[in-house]
């Protein structure tokens, strides 16, 4: 901010701007709640800044015009590149948690059974916990909270392949996750699409399972699919979900079959 490491006057509008997006910055660091998208407006705020900052200078010193407005041509495309990529990925995970949700309060068991086994093989316990929460907070019963007594509905217990200490999907939540190798007759077999899911994953799975949603996003051929393609080009991030080329973001849902 000019007007405190310059000793120029307050600006009202840029200056204040600044002072939101510092604040809003620190915010997160003191919460210690933090995704990537989440820095998506202080990345927005600080380019329209720093572009302003530039265009001053080279009013000034003409030599430099062609270069910073390269730079920041640079670092415009690479920045909004990068904020849609994160942006959509965190949409499409929010629009699949609900849809899972509304299919798991409608889901009934063929021969009703009082548990189910939610099998989660590409998912990290902190993922785990966050979907558990969410769910609870929809009124689904899960293994070991105290959920609606609802006789005719079943109670879900989340599973994975990872090893979880004391039963837990994080040890200071409350949320509980179990290890298992192999899913029972009768399981769900989740893949969200913050998963890289392959082919051979789908196939895998398939060979003993039957599948009950199958949700893909934008193939590669369409032009959205080519659109995002070239974000990921023209984007830093060096996350495999966005150099695979397959459907951008999938969602199953498999129920084990024997």
């Amino acid at each position: 901010m000019r007007f405190v490491f310059g000793k120029q006057s307050w600006e009202p509008l840029w200056d204040s701007l600044a002072l939101g997006a510092f604040g809003y910055f620190f915010a997160i660091l003191a919460t210690g709640i933090y995704a990537e998208y989440y820095l998506a407006p202080t990345d927005f705020i600080a380019l329209l800044y720093l572009g302003r900052l530039a265009g001053l200078r080279v009013s000034i010193q003409h030599w430099r015009t062609v270069s910073v407005g390269l730079a920041y041509v640079c670092l415009v495309v690479s920045s909004v590149a990068t904020s849609t990529l994160l942006v959509l990925d965190a949409k499409e995970n929010v629009i699949r948690r609900t849809d899972l949700a509304s299919f798991l309060e409608e889901y009934h068991t063929d021969a009703h059974e009082k548990t189910v086994e939610l099998y989660f093989p590409k998912t990290d316990g902190l993922l785990m916990a966050e979907l558990s929460s969410y769910l609870h907070y929809k009124g689904l019963r899960l293994a070991g909270l105290n959920g609606p007594a609802d006789s005719d509905k079943s109670e879900f217990v989340f599973a994975g392949p990872d090893e979880h200490p004391l039963g837990r999907c994080l040890p200071y939540k409350i949320y509980l996750c179990k290890h298992i190798d192999t899913l029972e007759k009768g399981g769900l077999t989740v893949f969200l699409p913050s998963n890289l899911v392959g082919k051979s994953d789908v196939e895998q799975v398939t060979k003993n399972s039957t599948i009950l949603v199958s949700v893909k996003s934008w193939p590669e051929n369409s032009l959205i699919g080519r659109g995002l393609r070239l974000l990921s080009k023209l984007s830093p991030l060096e996350r495999e979900t966005y150099r695979r080329s397959e459907p951008w973001w999938q969602f199953y849902i498999f129920r084990k079959r024997n």
